[in-house]
């Protein structure tokens, strides 16, 4: 109980009391007062604490849950979450940053504005008030026919009633982390892999298991070793462009992959990452695609290449799993914004979504092809990379031994925003590799940043002190 001390409310205040103590105990953790996994006192204590009602704590607990702050355990308790990346997210509004290759998000001047807004005033002219009304947590109809049309281009043909909207890709692994797994199942997944999907599955008490993924995707040969031994309730994937890596699953890992699952009963969650983002001219194939027997659950979000801020995606799932997930989205947040669903449905309906991911693709394409070609020309001996065939993402390793974490803190002290490795693995264990991102570094500026980037990259290696690792977490054929 002495970790809230610090906290003063003042019931005089106009902002709302729960909002004070949440803002409080946020305080806290980003500051590092309070370690990560520490469990919080009760609801019953705070109140005692603070001499507030229970809706108090209970508002400021699950304001804190949703932003992703702590986690709950039922019949346990409201523990704090391991919050490394929201905290550089902070971090980098109070420092002199000159080239951020953490961003995951496009350059905002890409932001397809105009044509929002134009579409924005169509739906209000057209639905008045009742463009603002609450919506069936399953989704607007009109835009959910939308996307099952889109999905059949893609050879990905499922009944309406599977399709669920979401508020991205995050909330729908929270959601299945809430519906399809319970305390103590197996989760396997890619090693490394999407930082975020770590958390959602550990905040279930889940045992993760991790596969080595590389060029060809998850090693199917350990993988079925795994599942043998562990019976995991699900897998989790990013066949296409895997983020940190930018690895593709080939044609054949996918077939086997989708044998084992059916083989062992299992499901495989596939997140599509950033699959529209294609550089190399051959069409893509998603695993959903090739599902026969529904073992996959397809989850895609439209933030990463649409609008960030606007958040929606949604999720393809076996009938068998609908209706609990539909509650799980209904108890989430009860329904994405159904003023968002109407200007999006018009968005896919009249081909501007297309027309969209091809400026992009075509921008991002000049983007990566400039980024490989400097990466190449001032690259320091002793690294190694890989070279992907679609997303902005760059995976490099050190030489034998050296720290990615000392490296990102080093850099950070240089103006310069880099992924440690130990991000993407689930016992967040110190590695030689290291993620940049090119996403919202400016054309103009990409040479300049790789030659900075590389400049004080190589000072890091010349120093033997950042020689720490013994053992390296993996070893990538690049």
């Amino acid at each position: 109980m002495i970790i809230l001390n610090e906290i003063k409310l003042d019931k005089g205040k106009k902002e709302p009391l729960y909002k004070q103590l949440y803002k409080g105990i946020k305080d806290l953790i980003i500051d590092d007062k309070i370690e990560v996994n520490t469990k919080l006192p009760s609801i019953r204590e705070t109140c005692k604490i603070f001499n507030v009602n229970s809706s108090t704590v209970v508002s400021a607990y699950n304001l804190l849950e949703k932003e992703g702050y702590v986690y709950k355990k039922t019949g346990s308790g409201t523990y704090i979450k391991n919050i490394d990346v929201d905290k550089t997210s902070d971090n980098r509004k109070n420092l002199d940053i000159i080239y951020d290759f953490q961003n995951l998000t496009a350059d905002s001047k890409l932001f397809p504005v105009s044509e929002f807004k134009e579409l924005m005033n169509i739906v209000i002219d057209r639905d008045g008030g009742s463009a603002f009304d609450y919506h069936q947590s399953i989704g607007y109809l009109p835009l959910r026919k939308v996307i099952k049309s889109h999905l059949e281009e893609k050879n990905i043909f499922t009944p309406l009633e599977s399709i669920q909207i979401i508020s991205g890709t995050q909330q729908g692994i929270d959601i299945l982390s809430k519906t399809i797994l319970d305390y103590g199942d197996i989760v396997i997944t890619e090693s490394p892999t999407y930082s975020g999907a770590l958390y959602s599955f550990k905040s279930r008490s889940t045992k993760i298991v991790e596969i080595p993924v590389d060029r060809d995707g998850i090693d199917i040969t350990i993988l079925e070793h795994k599942i043998k031994n562990f019976k995991p309730r699900v897998i989790y994937t990013m066949p296409n462009f895997q983020n940190p890596t930018g690895f593709s699953y080939s044609l054949n890992t996918m077939k086997k992959i989708l044998e084992l699952a059916e083989k062992y009963n299992t499901y495989i969650i596939e997140d599509d990452y950033i699959s529209d983002i294609n550089f190399n001219n051959k069409k893509v194939r998603l695993l959903k695609s090739l599902d026969e027997n529904n073992r996959v659950i397809y989850l895609k979000s439209f933030s990463k290449t649409f609008m960030p801020g606007i958040r929606l995606g949604f999720a393809v799932l076996p009938i068998k799993l609908s209706q609990n997930f539909l509650l799980g989205k209904h108890f989430s947040d009860i329904s994405t914004s159904g003023f968002i669903q109407r200007i999006f449905e018009l968005y896919l309906k009249e081909k501007k979504w297309d027309n969209h991911i091809k400026k992009l693709s075509s921008i991002y394409k000049m983007k990566y092809d400039l980024t490989k070609k400097y990466i190449k020309k001032y690259i320091p001996i002793d690294l190694r990379y890989y070279r992907p065939d679609g997303g902005l993402n760059f995976w490099f390793a050190l030489p034998d031994g050296y720290s990615s974490k000392k490296l990102e803190i080093y850099l950070k002290e240089k103006g310069i925003l880099i992924s440690s490795g130990s991000r993407f693995y689930s016992s967040n264990n110190d590695t030689e590799y290291f993620r940049i991102n090119i996403s919202s570094i400016e054309i103009k500026e990409i040479e300049k940043s790789i030659i900075l980037l590389f400049k004080y990259i190589n000072k890091f290696i010349k120093n033997q002190n950042n020689k720490t690792l013994i053992h390296p977490i993996n070893y990538f054929d690049f």
